[in-house]
């Protein structure tokens, strides 16, 4: 997953992480969400194979990272030809709707 150059990394090392692991936890949480649910971060990360052996403060925050850059992605690149790949319930993503 490329990480887009209009955002700001949250915490040390999360470019990387993304850059890495960022394709294969999107994809589960495509696989895992069903479309039209509201899911809150912290519920779904801790059941994310890609994520298992991290503490849960963790997760979240590697979740939420996928998440933005998901998004910025989108935003950069495809804002206009196809809708979001997900709805933001808020600023920080703490929830979104598939």
């Amino acid at each position: 997953m490329q990480y887009p150059e209009s955002m700001k990394p949250g915490f040390t090392g999360e470019k990387q992480f993304v850059e890495l692991n960022g394709d294969a936890i999107w994809e589960e949480v495509c696989d895992i969400v069903p479309t039209g649910t509201r899911v809150l971060v912290a519920e779904i990360a801790p059941r994310l194979k890609t994520l298992r052996g991290y503490a849960p403060r963790i997760q979240k925050n590697y979740l939420s990272a996928v998440l933005k850059c998901v998004y910025a992605n989108w935003e950069e690149k495809q804002k206009y030809e196809i809708p979001p790949p997900f709805r933001k319930t808020s600023s920080r993503i703490q929830a979104f709707i598939m």
